[in-house]
């Protein structure tokens, strides 16, 4: 009786199975998944045969109240297999929502990574024109002012390149390719033409922009221009926003 009242108030299923796989023991919480009526003695089908060395392993099981999922176990004892299942399918479909929901994220992922790569290029094409017109345009007769003015608008065009550039190798670190370009680099020349782009800000702030190398610098070192050239942007663009004078 005690032993019966335990079984009878499980909320796993309980069911005890002969060798031949013919039922002998349901509890309640079986009959209401797949009873009602008489089970003794049938080979009830749809439901996992015994194996006992399989484990606790997750079954598929089409109840009374549609499919669900158990976690199903089986266990020898004398001549009879006692199998007990838990209900899991608020587990599985929690895991099936999360898996699902990766897939979308992969999904809009890579049709952003599309989206830039295509943009990108279409950016490229008038800026490439921009850059090539000013040069020409830096070959003709023009006043001191001038000079300035046509090498900062080609300036302004090559970081705006490197910046459609930046939004290229967004999508390749997405991935997972990206690969730096070292090249000779004159960083004194650099250094100037940072110095040229940042210094219409500061000098609306009113304070001063200069560059001033080391004497030991060498004229060219290995380094991948356009990275070292985003980085000291940044780093110099802070340094004018968050400086309130001086220089």
């Amino acid at each position: 009786e005690r032993y019966r009242a335990l079984i009878d108030a499980q909320g796993d299923l309980v069911i005890r199975r002969d060798t031949e796989g013919r039922v002998t023991f349901v509890n309640p919480a079986f009959l209401r998944a797949f009873g009602p009526g008489d089970l003794a003695g049938r080979v009830l089908p749809g439901i996992p045969p015994a194996n006992p060395a399989a484990g606790t392993r997750d079954v598929r099981l089409e109840t009374r109240d549609g499919p669900r999922w158990f976690a199903w176990i089986d266990i020898a004892m004398r001549d009879e297999i006692y199998s007990v299942a838990r209900d899991i399918t608020q587990r599985k479909e929690s895991e099936q929502a999360l898996v699902e929901a990766r897939r979308r994220a992969e999904a809009a992922s890579e049709a952003k990574s599309r989206v830039l790569a295509t943009v990108s290029h279409e950016f490229r094409t008038p800026l490439n024109g921009i850059l090539g017109l000013t040069g020409l345009l830096a070959e003709t007769q023009l006043t001191p002012d001038q000079e300035t003015y046509t090498r900062a608008v080609h300036t302004s065009g090559a970081a705006l390149l490197a910046l459609v550039d930046d939004m290229l190798d967004f999508a390749k670190i997405e991935a997972g390719r990206f690969d730096l370009n070292p090249e000779p680099t004159d960083i004194e020349a650099l250094l100037q033409d940072i110095a040229e782009l940042l210094a219409g800000r500061a000098h609306a702030k009113g304070i001063d922009i200069a560059v001033e190398v080391s004497h030991d610098l060498p004229p060219a070192v290995m380094a991948d221009r356009t990275r070292l050239r985003q980085v000291l942007i940044n780093l110099a663009g802070n340094a004018v926003k968050f400086t309130e004078r001086g220089g």
